[in-house]
């Protein structure tokens, strides 16, 4: 997973907030991820949402001075507030 300061939300010119993760693989893609989600936002009030591919932009470069794959974006949404 990158570390979040090298993830930038390009859409609204912006760095990850804390509620923000970047997994290299899309966990939608794994039924138990996507069962593991289902029951803790049932149990504990909060949403799991994708984040867009086109807002997220990797700032790393590889060696050939290009910018690495841009991972998965997931936002942890509260309910409560």
């Amino acid at each position: 997973m990158p570390r979040k300061q090298y993830i930038k939300i390009i859409w609204e010119h912006r760095s990850a907030n804390d509620n923000e993760f970047f997994p290299t693989n899309n966990p939608f893609n794994d039924s138990g991820m996507t069962e593991m989600f289902e029951y803790l936002e049932s149990k504990y009030n909060f949403t799991v949402e994708p984040i867009d591919d086109w807002q997220i932009k990797n700032t790393v470069k590889g060696c050939d001075g290009g910018s690495l794959r841009k991972p998965f974006g997931l936002r942890i949404v509260d309910n409560d507030s």
